[in-house]
């Protein structure tokens, strides 16, 4: 049985490079310089956007359990084009999943911005603490005592929250 596995061992060693093919990868080498230096790339509303700070009026946390599509009430700090300070600018939850067993943290995305009429570009992305990195670890190391860390495996990881305290960045064209 040794042998036969050997002889199959090296027949696949003999036909490997008959079988590979050497892969080009497009984005790389376009994006890469030869000196292997990534060449600097620069946004496009840095220059022909204009930028407004916001911050949102009253908390929002993902343990009052907001959904998908609900609009959520933001307030500029700075005067903006036409727009004094304090004009409202709503913004949309595009995306929400909240915290899970096993320190699984939640996640929310604001998007969809307005001033108005006036679309704004950018969006709002909070993780909440994120307890799986040191839960884990710990659950398999307890499982070696008779399955003790298996009793921490209910803890859930962190909620998303948005603090009026904090401002954000969007664009208006």
């Amino acid at each position: 049985m040794k042998r036969f596995l050997a002889l199959i061992f090296c027949v696949n060693i003999l036909f490997m490079p008959a079988c590979s093919a050497i892969i080009e990868d497009e984005l790389v080498n376009t994006t890469l310089d030869k000196n292997l230096k990534i060449k600097p790339r620069t946004l496009e509303y840095e220059s022909t956007e204009t930028p407004v700070e916001i911050r949102i009026k009253k908390v929002l946390t993902t343990k009052t359990k907001p959904e998908e599509g609900d609009i959520v009430e933001f307030e500029t700090v700075s005067d903006v084009k036409s727009y004094p300070a304090g004009t409202t600018v709503t913004g949309r939850i595009e995306f929400i999943s909240m915290n899970y067993t096993y320190g699984v943290p939640a996640d929310i995305i604001i998007g969809s911005f307005k001033i108005g009429k006036t679309p704004l570009y950018g969006e709002i992305s909070i993780t909440g603490a994120n307890r799986s990195l040191w839960l884990r670890p710990c659950v398999i190391a307890g499982s070696i005592f008779f399955g003790a860390g298996l009793a921490l495996m209910p803890i859930r990881g962190g909620h998303a929250k948005i603090k009026p305290s904090k401002t954000y960045t969007v664009y208006m064209k």
